[in-house]
């Protein structure tokens, strides 16, 4: 059996020691407990509690697994550390209602002077616990739990289809079900800041929606916008980073499209004007929602090529879904899903109409150039390591005054490869710019085939804006390496960087250190920084 150590118990005994006596136990939380007080999740719950003051000194929620050291840690924190803003402190005596928990403490504790007694109640204990069960009781979880993992599986299913990269947020999907008093529902596939699903009961729901946003966004009316987005009657899944609380985060409307699912955390809800934001789903609702995400997998994975393009076909299928875990054994629900052109259309309408006054604010920006990076350049983005970069003399490094934090041993990089005298003129108009501020990846539609491409936009110190290349969401490469290339920038604090190399003969598409002649840092721009828009090329 481990002991403490001699320093240890030295330090232990130097607590005052209080004539009090505590209550220590361990036992098992079926259910999360929640409340205005605390939260703790599921598993075996350490409580050590002053009998004689009625307050606990510590509390920690452990997996099942962990062996009885894990009573010792606890009330070490109760002593040392303990909650509440109580004093720290030494008991005089402790009571369990375990034999063998008591032989151990009294093997372990002998040095610190601590009566280690057996009780076979713990009255405070049993009411602080016994006040648990009726939390617990009244205890909602945001799924119900035989839908639970069915629906975040499915969750994590959109998470890596990622529709949002191909349809557009007024291509509007229809599923017609005729259960659970659900007739249709018209789906919104939502990206850029906030990724999200939203299933409206009705296309009245959908469309008032979109025109009050829009109305609220040209006035600033920040508490109407509220308004009008308690107004909609949907269900929705939202994705958010697990950890919110990452320093790394610099705003909340940072995109985290990069993010592997192993980092999301799916959330269901409802929205209702009469009854609010709820980030519950009941049983009814739960099973809706298992309907309408396995109807979107199905409809998106048959149909994806022309969901891409800029037009919108007329587009219909019917499945047969069948509902886990119903009272009455798996249910089969035969739902008609087709897309909405008109409803296109109309949102397309209420959109142009809201924004031909926000078109003159683009007046204050020079046109997009596109005499910076000649024809023959090879042009790709990457990481190149910051060991490289050091290395480089300083007259290749343009580091524009920004403060670099290297956060990973990488930085995410546009590479131009040309031949030595276009980069000297490439590099000697970007100097003349004042160098560059950052870089922007904007999604647009080809007006030629209607097919997503993202436009890739340097912008200078002088705020002139130069296309530096095209890049295809077809190219299934071009989009794992864009994913990496953002969450690079998100390592680095929203660094990047622009490489201009020789050797387009010696060394094409693969230029050495050596071929290296400027590196340029910049920040990663969002187009909304930029504010820009552009819809088609």
């Amino acid at each position: 059996m481990t002991g403490f150590s001699p320093s240890t118990i030295r330090r232990l005994k130097k607590l005052t020691q209080v004539p009090c006596v505590w209550e220590g136990d361990r036992r098992t939380l079926l259910s999360p407990v929640v409340s205005e007080e605390f939260e703790l999740p599921a598993g075996e719950c350490i409580l050590w509690v002053d009998g004689s003051e009625g307050v606990i000194r510590s509390m920690e929620v452990i997996g099942s697994v962990q062996g009885r050291e894990a009573m010792v840690r606890t009330l070490i924190q109760a002593m040392e550390h303990p909650q509440g803003g109580n004093k720290r402190a030494r008991p005089q005596k402790i009571l369990v209602r375990d034999r063998e928990v008591q032989f151990y403490l009294r093997g372990i504790l002998q040095g610190l002077d601590i009566v280690v007694d057996y009780s076979p109640e713990l009255p405070l204990i049993d009411q602080i616990f016994q006040s648990f069960g009726e939390v617990m009781e009244s205890y909602v979880p945001p799924l119900p739990p035989k839908y639970a993992e069915d629906l975040t599986k499915k969750a994590y299913k959109i998470w890596e289809m990622a529709p949002w990269e191909f349809v557009h947020p007024n291509k509007i999907i229809s599923i017609e079900i005729n259960k659970w008093d659900i007739e249709k529902l018209y789906v919104s596939i939502m990206g850029g800041a906030d990724y999200t699903l939203l299933f409206y009961r009705s296309a009245e729901s959908l469309t008032r929606f979109r025109t009050d946003f829009y109305h609220c966004y040209e006035e600033s009316e920040d508490e109407s916008l509220e308004s009008a987005f308690l107004q909609q009657d949907c269900l929705f899944l939202t994705f958010d980073p697990i950890d919110e609380d990452d320093q790394d985060m610099e705003t909340e409307d940072e995109d985290i499209g990069y993010l592997p699912s192993s980092e999301i955390e799916p959330d269901f809800g409802t929205i209702h004007p009469l009854e609010g934001l709820n980030s519950i789903l009941y049983e009814e609702e739960a099973q809706i929602m298992y309907v309408a995400l396995e109807s979107v997998i199905r409809f998106l994975r048959d149909h994806k090529r022309p969901l891409s393009q800029k037009d919108f076909p007329v587009i219909t299928r019917r499945y047969r879904i069948s509902v886990p875990d119903c009272d009455q054994g798996n249910q089969n629900v035969s739902v008609n899903i087709c897309t909405m052109p008109e409803l296109y259309s109309q949102l397309y309408e209420i959109e142009s109409a809201h924004l031909v006054e926000v078109e003159d604010d683009f007046d204050q920006i020079e046109q997009l150039r596109y005499d910076l990076i000649p024809e023959g350049c090879l042009l790709s983005i990457g990481t190149i390591p910051w060991n490289s970069l050091i290395s480089l003399p300083p007259n290749i490094r343009h580091l524009g005054g920004h403060k670099i934090k290297a956060k990973c041993d990488t930085i995410p990089i546009v590479l131009v490869q040309t031949s030595r005298a276009k980069a000297n003129t490439i590099i000697k108009n970007i100097r003349d710019a004042g160098d560059i501020t950052g870089i922007c990846f904007s999604t647009v539609d080809s007006h030629q085939d209607g097919k997503k491409v993202d436009l890739s936009i340097l912008q200078t110190q002088n705020e002139n804006l130069f296309l530096i290349t095209e890049f295809s969401h077809e190219d299934e490469n071009y989009i794992a390496s864009h994913k990496r290339w953002k969450r690079a920038c998100h390592l680095n604090g929203g660094h990047c960087g622009l490489v201009i190399t020789k050797g387009l003969s010696n060394n094409r598409g693969n230029p050495g250190i050596d071929d290296i002649m400027a590196f340029f840092d910049g920040k990663c721009i969002t187009p909304q920084e930029l504010s820009i828009r552009f819809s088609e090329i």
